[in-house]
């Protein structure tokens, strides 16, 4: 009679292709749905940086964004986006790229998982990662995170490539991965201690930084060429950590800051620019958490909350499904709080399975290694929120960190022998 283990393998080789399908197909309909509807917030806001793009044939950012803009928005997403619609001629065009990079991600995902933990939980991983809502509705919206995901696992997956070649391109990835959202560098750590680990010789150090530094001089170059102004990432850092550090701060994302009189308020007056702004937004971030330290500890519970309560912030990128979400204070409204918990319940059985995943890591000596590899990108995600915002979409880099460690869970309970009969 074939044994639980067996069976199960027996299903996952079954159900993981075919979940992936079904994914693919859910996708689908979740573009041709959002087609007919109103893009809102962020997604709004770098689809029309975009189009702005394509109607000047410049790539981002131009004159004026410099000039009048709060910050530079994430330029690689956008320069994507906006060549993308340039070649295809339409807005949508940027959902159906959504829907080659997402079926792209789950493809490196699942090389890397073999890679790491073997076939099986490989298997187990794709499954738990076509489940979660988020990584279906994602496709939906013109945002930055996919892309970054991308090329930031793809750099991950180079990096456990034995060829300097490899490292090389790991290297240009995260680069890469930074201009398009500057959250890659979490990534870039997981790498330097995956070198280390492994004892690696100092012409794979010099591949990886050596092809990291030529695509960051690169990078530079062309963006002054473009702008006059060398910069290898976006400026959200002052805005994201002024909005985290002044006298009404909550934890998550607030613009009240910005109002006439309040801390985070720059007249235009002034004619300073995005890099000047930036700048002046850090030091008044810094001046307040240095000045009120208390008060910025106790935001850290309410920032780490923020960013890990809910995975349903694909809710937000239309107007028709977002109107009457938010109420007059900025809190979600009772009937859309129900709506995001419901939509996370896949997402929080993944995070239970995350912690006893991680505790099987950390109990054996062996795999502790690959623990500490995995707790990396988490521990520097949520360190990232604590010193700006917490929220919800925040957390969608480390998503796949967090299948991976449920699915070693899943797999470490199949193979638990029971214990012989007296």
């Amino acid at each position: 009679m074939p044994t639980k283990r067996r069976v199960f393998k027996r299903l996952c080789g079954i159900a993981a292709p075919a979940i992936a399908v079904a994914w693919v197909a859910a996708q689908i309909a979740a573009i041709y749905y959002a087609c007919g509807l109103t893009p809102d917030s962020d997604s709004a806001y770098y689809l029309g940086l975009a189009q702005e793009c394509v109607a000047a044939r410049q790539a981002y950012p131009l004159p004026h964004h410099l000039a009048s803009h709060p910050y530079i928005a994430n330029p690689g997403y956008i320069n994507l986006t906006a060549g993308v619609m340039a070649v295809c001629g339409n807005a949508h065009s940027g959902l159906w790229l959504n829907l080659i990079m997402n079926c792209s991600l789950l493809f490196v995902l699942y090389v890397l998982c073999k890679r790491l933990c073997g076939t099986q939980t490989a298997r187990i991983f794709a499954v738990i990662f076509c489940l979660i809502p988020s990584n279906t509705f994602i496709v939906q919206g013109y945002m930055s995170e996919l892309p970054c995901e991308l090329a930031a696992y793809a750099a991950l997956l180079c990096a456990t490539g034995r060829s300097r070649r490899a490292l090389a391109a790991a290297g240009a990835l995260i680069v890469a991965a930074n201009y398009i959202r500057p959250v890659a560098a979490i990534f870039a750590l997981p790498i330097i201690l995956c070198l280390s680990i492994k004892r690696a010789p100092w012409r794979s150090w010099g591949a990886f930084a050596g092809a990291a530094a030529a695509a960051a001089v690169i990078l530079g170059a062309a963006n002054f060429a473009i702008s006059g102004r060398m910069f290898l990432f976006s400026s959200t850092a002052g805005v994201n950590a002024i909005m985290g550090a002044n006298d009404t701060a909550d934890g998550a994302y607030r613009s009240d800051v910005f109002t006439p009189g309040r801390e985070g308020h720059i007249p235009d007056s002034l004619g300073y620019d995005v890099f000047r702004k930036d700048s002046l937004w850090k030091n008044r971030a810094m001046e307040w958490a240095l000045g009120h330290p208390s008060d910025f500890i106790a935001l850290i519970p309410r920032k780490v909350y923020v960013q890990m309560f809910s995975d349903s912030y694909h809710t937000g990128f239309f107007r028709e499904t977002s109107a009457g979400a938010i109420t007059a204070d900025g809190r979600m409204s009772a009937p859309h709080k129900r709506l995001v918990v419901l939509e996370s319940l896949p997402y929080y059985a993944v995070l239970l399975g995350a912690a006893f995943g991680m505790a099987f890591l950390l109990g054996t000596r062996r795999r502790r290694h690959l623990a500490m590899l995995l707790l990396v990108p988490i521990a520097g995600n949520l360190t990232m929120a604590v010193a700006t915002v917490g929220g919800p979409r925040y957390h969608y880099p480390v998503i796949p960190v967090f299948c991976l460690l449920a699915a070693i869970a899943l797999n470490q309970w199949l193979n638990v022998r029971p214990a012989p009969r007296p």
